[in-house]
C-alpha cells in the first residue's frame, strides 16, 4: 500500500510540473507572437509596402553597369532573391524562364541576389544574361537597405521614387508587360 500511495504522490507532482511547464511555454509563445506582431506593424515581415519611398543609392551590377535609385523606375521588375532560400529556388526556374522567353528585355528586370559572391555564382549565372545583375550583402546592401528587404524573396515594381506594386505572380507580370 505505502508504494502505491508513493507512486500516486509521484504522478501527481509530475503532472503539476508539466503543467507549470506548460504554462510557461504559452507566456513565451504570446510574447513571441506579441514581437512578430511589432516586425509586421513596420511593413510586413517581407520588407516593403506599396507607396513606401525608396531611399537613394547607388551600386554597380555584376557586367559594371551602375545603377541608381532613379533607375529603378525603368524596370519592369525588380527581384530579391537569396542563395539557400526555399521559396527563392523555386521562383529563379519560373523567372528564367520569363525571362528566356523574351517577354521582357534584359534592361527592363533588375535581379539583386543577396548572397557571398561565392554562394551567389549559380543564380548570377542564371540571371545574368537575362536580366541587370547585383550582386549584395544579405540584407545591408546598398539596394536591399534603400528599399527596406527583410526577406526573401522580394519582388516589386517601383514608380516615382516609391515601391508601386509588389509582385506575388510573375506570370502577371509577363501580362502587363506583353499588355503595356
Amino acid at each position: 500500500m505505502p508504494f502505491l500511495i508513493a507512486a500516486v504522490v509521484l504522478v501527481g507532482a509530475i503532472a503539476t510540473l508539466n503543467l507549470l511547464l506548460t504554462v510557461g511555454v504559452i507566456r513565451r509563445l504570446r510574447e513571441h507572437t506579441a514581437q512578430l506582431a511589432d516586425v509586421g506593424g513596420q511593413g510586413g515581415p517581407s520588407g516593403p509596402v506599396v507607396g513606401d519611398p525608396i531611399e537613394d543609392f547607388t551600386t554597380t551590377a555584376v557586367d559594371e553597369t551602375p545603377v541608381a535609385r532613379a533607375d529603378l523606375d525603368s524596370y519592369a521588375l525588380v527581384s530579391v532573391m537569396s542563395p539557400g532560400c526555399g521559396p527563392c529556388e523555386e521562383k529563379l526556374p519560373k523567372l528564367v524562364s520569363m525571362l528566356e522567353d523574351g517577354t521582357l528585355p534584359k534592361k527592363s528586370v533588375l535581379a539583386v541576389i543577396a548572397g557571398d559572391e561565392e554562394e551567389a555564382v549559380p543564380m548570377v549565372t542564371a540571371l545574368k544574361d537575362l536580366a541587370v545583375v547585383v550582386r549584395e550583402e544579405p540584407v545591408s546592401g546598398a539596394v536591399q537597405s534603400a528599399v527596406g528587404i527583410r526577406a526573401y524573396p522580394t519582388m516589386f515594381t517601383a514608380g516615382e521614387g516609391k515601391v508601386a506594386s509588389l509582385v506575388h505572380d510573375l506570370a502577371k507580370v509577363k501580362a502587363k508587360v506583353s499588355a503595356g
